[in-house]
């Protein structure tokens, strides 16, 4: 189970880490979220990933709260702190929903979630919107991938960066650099 993560509080965020947010069939996914300071209840940007990059994570959450939304980024299960196997694509649609019902019950949500990101974060949007939610208001897939469609391959042909990116996001509960970095990708396109 993931522990309680840290908040902090500055004059600009508050900040809650390693939120751990129960999906329907008992998995347990892992969230960071940031809020602008106050108790006035507001909109959620929801970013639903596969890519676990605490620093970069942090900086597109403090560009939502900057703009007045409930940043969060919820991570599909096995990453961050899920103790769950890591599964690309197979959980996405069912979990991103769990997250948004989670996120319209928070007392500092008004309800509302609208999802943003690209690749696979463009992905998951599209696997959420299937459910219909009715707190899903809006979502901004750029670029979305989709399995059978240029990944792995387009018009019959391997791409082979594909390849690299199997490691690159299930070796561990973040992101393999030093595999996806490994010479032997070098020469690939991405």
């Amino acid at each position: 189970a993931c522990p309680a993560g840290p908040r902090a509080q500055s004059t600009n965020y508050i900040i809650d880490r390693d939120v751990a947010i129960h999906a329907r069939d008992g998995a347990i996914l892992c969230a960071l979220v940031v809020r602008p300071p106050g108790t006035s209840r507001r909109p959620a940007a929801l970013e639903f990933t596969i890519y676990v990059d605490p620093d970069k994570d942090l900086q597109r959450l403090e560009y939502a709260a900057d703009r007045g939304y409930a940043g969060v980024m919820a991570y599909v299960r096995g990453k961050g702190c899920s103790p769950q196997r890591i599964v690309p694509y197979e959980h996405d649609g069912r979990d991103a929903n769990s997250v948004i019902d989670w996120i319209a019950g928070q007392p500092w949500s008004d309800g509302q979630v609208g999802m943003m990101g690209g690749s696979y974060d463009g992905f998951t949007q599209w696997a959420a919107a299937k459910f219909a939610n009715r707190h899903l208001r809006t979502i901004v897939p750029v670029v979305p991938n989709n399995p059978g469609n240029g990944l792995p391959m387009q018009n019959s042909v391997f791409i082979p960066a594909n390849y690299a990116w199997i490691y690159f996001v299930t070796d561990n509960r973040t992101l393999d650099y030093s595999t996806y970095d490994d010479p032997k990708w070098a020469a690939l396109p991405r």
